[in-house]
């Protein structure tokens, strides 16, 4: 029997599919106002942002994720599903000195943006203040 002659592989094909482009990445993340009140359910933040554009197709939710001082772990803020451009975050524990925030816009197709730049918002010490017995006093003479 002859031996057969190896074919040529042929190269696969790229899909024809167009693919979608993800939505723009969110701009101007801003603290809009904070309260943080250890005695009242903790800290409470406002942040704002902005989207240049939609893209092609609607944004449909935006996704803020939310990292402690300390983490390297984002955590998602569960905010319900929204396109407003503005979210009031609550609930997340006072034993933190900071907070980083950062926003990604998700379309129609969930197809999510790169993340926002990031903000860092630093929360006031919920030490006591020393009553005036333990405070230390310098004279100068």
């Amino acid at each position: 029997t002859t031996p057969t002659t190896p074919t040529t592989p042929t190269t696969p094909t790229t899909p024809t599919t167009p693919t979608t482009p993800p939505p723009n990445t969110p701009t101007s993340l801003v603290l809009v106002n904070t309260n943080n009140d250890i005695n009242n359910g903790g800290s409470q933040f406002v942040l704002s942002w902005n989207i240049s554009e939609q893209g092609t197709n609607n944004i449909t939710d935006y996704i803020i994720q939310y990292m402690q001082n300390g983490s390297s772990t984002w955590r998602i803020f569960d905010d319900g599903i929204s396109n407003a451009t503005t979210a009031t975050i609550t609930g997340l524990p006072n034993s933190s000195l900071s907070y980083q925030f950062r926003v990604i816009a998700v379309d129609s197709n969930n197809i999510w943006s790169t993340p926002s730049a990031t903000i860092t918002v630093f929360l006031p010490d919920q030490r006591s203040p020393p009553t005036p017995d333990n405070k230390t006093h310098q004279t100068c003479r």
